[in-house]
């Protein structure tokens, strides 16, 4: 696994997470993992594994991705399995 490959594993978990895309997590771990990931796409931190981070070492603006998380305009089915497109590769739109 490339480091890319790791930061779009990483950005995909936590969105998936504060979308609240939790199949197979415990009802009762289901609101705390979904408050973690979404305090972890908040943060202003660039730091290595930052929200801000991932988002732009893949080319992604981090405020549109948090605009899109809180409006519920944000898509999976591109995003995230294991043949799926790099998020660099697919337009802001369909993120």
């Amino acid at each position: 696994m490339s480091e890319r490959d790791l930061v779009v594993a990483i950005l995909t978990r936590a969105l998936q997470d504060a979308c609240g895309d939790l199949s197979g997590v415990p009802k009762n771990e289901q609101r705390k993992i979904q408050k973690a990931a979404t305090l972890w796409v908040s943060k202003k931190s660039d730091r290595p594994f930052s929200f801000i981070f991932c988002a732009e070492i893949l080319g992604l603006d981090p405020q549109s991705i948090r605009k899109r998380l809180a409006s519920g305009k944000i898509s999976f089915k591109e995003f995230g399995e294991a043949n799926a497109k790099y998020p660099t590769q697919m337009k802001d739109e369909e993120f």
